[in-house]
């Protein structure tokens, strides 16, 4: 059975840049390239960890079930993978990669699918300035990564609230915003390191860009930037990792 009480507290700054395309009025691709920073672990007996650097590249497709409708409830399903292009945000102010404590699928070929929603509040020049947003997804890991670990599948759900305090234009041509977002993750199965398996793997995989409010737009770019910043987070269990954040965005539309 997974152990409990870890008290794990992991403190990190994010900058987040993103870009997402409309296909059409109901499919969107896209990028996320995060940039951790200032990052800080408070691990199992005290020990500490601290780093920065890339995160790895996650490719993204949405599919809207309708047509977007600003004030009504909007359903997607999502495909995502993450590629193990960075990953050096989880080493530790020598180089080496933190442990035991290894973000789930980071450094790894990491696909994933989501369902969520999305729901404006308050119009002014046909943009929402009030949004709630959640979803539910699962995440698989395939390969290893540099610590050689692998296998670490994933549960993850969250749920947030966005404000767009003011943008130009229709539908948001420009705006900047603000987010706050709770995130859990549930760790299905257990984590192998060098073909062993291992009972101490928890952390935070699963960040969101609460800050910028992404809507599908046929022939679009959208480009983004946002700054996060923990306000708590906490690895209850091997299985179970809660974190409460706040973000600020600046997003432009052509």
């Amino acid at each position: 059975m997974p152990q409990t009480g870890l008290d794990v507290t992991n403190l990190w700054n994010k900058i987040n840049g993103g870009i997402e395309y409309g296909l059409t009025d109901r499919i969107t691709v896209g990028a996320d390239i995060p940039v951790s920073f200032n990052a800080r672990e408070e691990g199992y007996k005290k020990n500490y960890y601290t780093g920065s650097g890339w995160g790895d590249v996650t490719l993204k497709g949405r599919y809207w079930l309708k047509q977007y409708d600003p004030r009504g409830w909007n359903f997607y399903v999502e495909t995502s993978v993450s590629i193990p292009s960075g990953s050096d945000a989880e080493v530790d102010a020598n180089g080496a990669w933190k442990k035991p404590y290894i973000v789930p699928g980071s450094g790894q070929w990491s696909p994933a699918v989501s369902g969520g929603f999305q729901k404006g509040f308050f119009m002014d020049q046909g943009t929402a300035k009030l949004h709630i947003s959640g979803n539910i997804g699962r995440l698989w890991t395939t390969g290893q990564n540099d610590a050689g670990y692998d296998s670490a599948d994933a549960w993850y759900g969250s749920l947030g609230i966005n404000y767009i305090p003011g943008h130009f234009g229709q539908e948001s041509d420009r705006y900047f915003g603000f987010g706050l977002y709770l995130t859990e993750v549930r760790i299905a199965g257990w984590d192998t390191r060098n073909g062993v398996k291992v009972s101490n793997t928890g952390g935070k995989w699963f960040d969101l860009n609460p800050a910028v409010y992404f809507t599908p737009d046929n022939g679009k770019f959208t480009v983004s930037f946002s700054v996060a910043h923990p306000v708590w987070m906490k690895v209850h269990s091997l299985q179970t990792t809660q974190s409460l954040s706040y973000s600020f965005g600046l997003a432009y539309r052509y």
